[in-house]
């Protein structure tokens, strides 16, 4: 059976359930009495279709060098969404209202990421937020990396049609990927539901009728969306995928770990 971490809000309003055996994603987030993360079935070994999960040393597909990208596809699940996302994180410290984990990352554990380092991941619940970091850091080499994180929300508060979500959400710019698979042709935002995309207007919100209301803020300038079936996705992610030494990625030294805040602010029922 799958421990589960669960953090209370000091109020008692908000619950959180974090599963550290399956990178330490967020599998509940239970505001006032409704569960607002999708949770289906795991489907593979690369578990992409639930809860909120971590996605580091990278986001998304990942290209370049061939020799590396090959090296490191091997060694990771699937390929993509990072290396983090199913294995097992550490627990190094957990309260009531917090949970602290860790992984390692490097050519000596099974990833086969080249450079040593690892990745953090965090979680605290107020009574107002959820905040979660993750951040990749270093062990002493120099490497290029960013991070994410990749939330499912459900779509119908009781798979009701009538409380599907209303999501608020305002890009300025899609960024397509050109001939060398970088994402840097900026487009008008037609299809607000699936893409990768830029300057956003305002902190996007997720609204339920009779239902919470979320607030994502993060401090990202890249967001990520993604619908499908029972759950839909907005994620924040510090660059956008691409290549392994892609200019948008973050340069991690050990002085300078790369490092992804999001919280997710929830507001009174029916306020």
């Amino acid at each position: 059976m799958t421990e589960l971490v669960t953090l209370t809000s000091p109020d008692g309003r908000t619950t959180a359930a974090v599963e550290p055996s399956a990178g330490g994603r967020l599998v509940s987030l239970v505001v006032d009495g409704t569960e607002v993360v999708a949770a289906v079935e795991r489907r593979t070994a690369a578990d992409f279709y639930r809860g909120s999960f971590p996605l580091a040393p990278w986001c998304g597909s990942l290209t370049g060098t061939p020799d590396i990208v090959r090296d490191v596809r091997q060694g990771a699940l699937a390929g993509q969404h990072g290396l983090v996302h199913s294995w097992p994180f550490q627990v190094d410290a957990v309260t009531a209202q917090a949970v602290e984990q860790s992984i390692q990352i490097g050519p000596d554990q099974p990833d086969q990421w080249p450079w040593r380092g690892f990745v953090t991941h965090r979680y605290e619940l107020t009574d107002t937020m959820l905040i979660t970091q993750l951040a990749v850091h270093s062990h002493g080499d120099e490497f290029l990396a960013s991070a994410g994180f990749h939330p499912w929300f459900i779509t119908r508060l009781g798979d009701d049609p009538a409380r599907e979500a209303v999501v608020d959400f305002r890009p300025g710019r899609r960024l397509e990927m050109d001939e060398n698979r970088q994402r840097t042709i900026p487009a008008a935002p037609t299809k607000l539901r699936n893409g990768v995309f830029d300057q956003i207007a305002q902190n996007p919100t997720i609204s339920w009728p009779d239902g919470p209301s979320l607030t994502l803020t993060s401090n990202t300038e890249i967001w990520v969306t993604y619908d499908q079936g029972p759950g839909f996705c907005v994620e924040p992610w510090t660059a956008p995928d691409g290549p392994i030494d892609g200019p948008h990625l973050q340069l991690v030294t050990p002085e300078s770990p790369c490092v992804l805040d999001f919280s997710i602010i929830f507001d009174a029922q029916n306020a």
